[in-house]
């Protein structure tokens, strides 16, 4: 075939396939963005957004960052070019789309220098850029989208070094580190890639022309970015830190005698937190403080306890810990993706877009030791096992979950890529590839155990609850509930959302107070443990004129600090009770107030809350809240003169 007549078949090979992506990845996250859980993020990308706009606005905690700042610190830079608080879920999907498509490009590019022919390169592609668990972290605002693409920048970049023999390598060489170093800024599990990098770039270029300047750019950038990191905190804190400070009870929550190894999972129950606060962090403090009652609240005095407890551990019984690892290495191997935030199977099953998709980690897995046989090049071999090697120890260390295991997806794609070369290979080396690649695709499909499967299902009956509750749907919010129930009878924040959805479906029905008494009944059995169901409980004594019921329920929590205190306090304002010793509104410009508050205090003439919440949410969605608050605080008993809101 003509030269020309290659790159014709290139250029269809890339249409076809960038088209082919670019339709099912588009089509999933417009989907995906009419969903509950599209329309409102839970756990980690509720966080997200909520450190986004801290962020953005200049309101970060005067202390280290808890997470790795690389993502949300680019969801602020979103804020502030003009999109609106409300659309930065939506936003954030559609920089994920892109980031998606950026590196599925990269894994063509890389796997067409690793093989000849566009075959080749457009299977790997394929392979990943319609990888199901790919996208499905993709549609939710998390930093793995962006540090697999990093992680390809470095891939690609590195593949340039090591096919440079003439000395001209250092702008390869400097693009690689810096691109593994934002990587592991991104997810600090990748920051494992540099030193075997550095191990890959030491060993390979040391006879080579100019090594000392290769050397020199393959480490400088690291050097200055990590240096970077350190005096972002030291501004932020006054302390040098390079590394998120979460860091150290996750190792420990990870590996301690009776941790699973799969995902955090979480022991203390807590019962209402605010938007955006990480429940690891929060559980931390708790636990930390149950031993430590009367001991220093900072952040090195916590690191220091988690660390000394992980010795600990691991001293007392190292048997039991080589066992969690072994099991750690069997999950990492199946094929089951292990729960992070949600339980991939269930949402792969309700997406039309997901559930046909056949693509999965034993595919993957199994085209990319096939492909790995063929490769020749031994740069190309030393890099790939070396990242391969060095981030499944970070795994292992750490968490085998969906999310945490999905950088090592990229690299299989791009060696599967190989699978177009194994005719060429010799008899007995094909045999060989073949028979370890049926063994450990065979071992990995081996089921888990239906009680491991499926015991995370609940926790995504909740989140599709409380998803399906704050975008307004009652009737799913109280089915999701009632689902998590009968899995799980008795659970918390089932009976919670049970009693807040009931409220909510009655508030939006008929406004006379007929039935009251079933929801009284649902959200009493909460009570003990939810906040959220003693402020309903209120709210429904005052609108059956028990005033002092009310008082009752709503003054206790409106006096504790939480995030139950100020819709107790816009409670109390709203239906007439008043708040004891009164309210100062200027307090809301020392510490940010919840909406309802502001609201509240808009409505009772505040016109500086009025402003400050629709700069934070927008006319529409003020208009929203108001209306909802109308309806809230009426008593329909009383006529029309004792409506609070208008």
């Amino acid at each position: 075939m003509t030269t020309a007549g290659r790159t014709a078949r290139e250029r269809s090979w890339v249409l076809l396939v960038g088209g082919a992506v670019t339709v099912y990845a588009v089509g999933f996250l417009l989907w995906y963005s009419a969903t509950p859980l599209g329309l409102y993020p839970v756990l980690d990308g509720r966080e997200m957004l909520a450190l986004a706009g801290a962020m953005a606005d200049g309101s970060l905690p005067r202390e280290p960052l808890f997470r790795a700042p690389l993502y949300p610190a680019l969801l602020a830079g979103l804020l502030r070019l003009g999109v609106a608080p409300p659309d930065l879920a939506f936003a954030a999907r559609m920089l994920n789309g892109l980031l998606h498509l950026a590196s599925t490009a990269l894994v063509w590019s890389a796997a067409r220098h690793l093989w000849p022919g566009a075959g080749a390169a457009a299977l790997a592609a394929l392979l990943y850029g319609l990888n199901p668990v790919a996208l499905h972290f993709a549609a939710d605002p998390l930093d793995i989208t962006l540090a697999i693409t990093l992680l390809l920048v470095g891939v690609r970049a590195a593949l340039a070094v090591l096919d440079e023999s003439d000395g001209t390598a250092g702008g390869a060489a400097l693009l690689a580190t810096s691109a593994f170093t934002l990587a592991g800024l991104a997810r600090p599990q990748l920051l494992a890639c540099l030193p075997a990098w550095w191990l890959v770039l030491a060993t390979t270029q040391w006879r080579r022309p100019g090594r000392m300047t290769t050397m020199a750019a393959g480490v400088a950038p690291a050097l200055l970015l990590l240096a970077a990191m350190g005096a972002t905190n030291q501004a932020l804190s006054g302390e040098f830190r390079v590394l998120p400070w979460q860091g150290a009870f996750d190792l420990w929550a990870a590996n301690h005698r009776g941790a699973n190894g799969r995902y955090f999972e979480q022991a203390r129950r807590i019962a209402s937190y605010g938007e955006g606060v990480n429940p690891a962090r929060l559980e931390a403090a708790r636990r930390y403080r149950e031993d430590h009652p009367d001991g220093p609240g900072d952040i090195a005095s916590t690191t220091a306890y988690w660390r000394a407890r992980l010795r600990a551990d691991l001293a007392a019984d190292p048997l039991a810990w080589a066992a969690l690892l072994a099991r750690k290495a069997w999950y990492l191997l199946n094929d089951f993706e292990q729960y992070n935030n949600k339980t991939y199977a269930v949402h792969k099953a309700r997406s039309p877009w997901l559930a046909p998709n056949p693509l999965g980690w034993s595919v993957l897995l199994a085209l990319g030791l096939l492909g790995a046989a063929a490769l020749r090049r031994r740069g190309a071999i030393a890099l790939f096992a070396a990242l391969v090697l060095a981030y499944t120890g970070a795994l292992l260390l750490t968490y085998v979950s969906a999310r945490f295991r999905l950088p090592l997806v990229p690299l299989a794609a791009i060696l599967a890529g190989g699978v177009t070369r194994l005719p060429v290979l010799a008899p007995r080396r094909r045999r060989r590839a073949l028979a370890v690649t049926v063994l450990v695709a065979a071992a990995s499909l081996v089921p888990l155990p239906a009680a491991e499967r499926e015991r995370t299902v609940v926790q995504d009956e909740l989140l599709l609850a409380r998803a399906a509750l704050e975008t307004g749907d009652s009737a799913a919010a109280l089915a999701h509930a009632e689902a998590a129930l009968a899995r799980a009878p008795g659970h918390g924040a089932a009976l919670e959302i049970g009693c807040v959805a009931r409220f909510n479906a009655w508030l939006r029905g008929a406004q006379d107070d007929a039935g009251m008494a079933s929801i009284v009944t649902a959200c009493t059995a909460s009570a003990d443990d939810s906040p959220v169901a003693r402020r309903v409980l209120g709210i429904l004594a005052w609108r059956a004129g028990d005033d002092a019921a009310a008082r009752a329920w709503l003054e206790p929590l409106a006096a504790t600090p939480g995030p139950e205190r100020d819709r107790a306090l816009a409670a109390l304002l709203l239906s007439g009770l008043g708040v004891p010793g009164g309210f100062d509104p200027s307090g809301c410009s020392v510490r940010p107030c919840d909406d309802a508050l502001l609201l509240a205090l808009a409505v009772r003439g505040a016109t500086d809350a009025a402003a400050a919440l629709e700069a934070r949410l927008g006319a529409a969605e003020t208009a929203r809240q108001a209306a909802a608050l109308g309806r809230t605080f009426r008593r329909n008993a009383r006529g029309p003169e004792a409506e609070v809101v208008p």
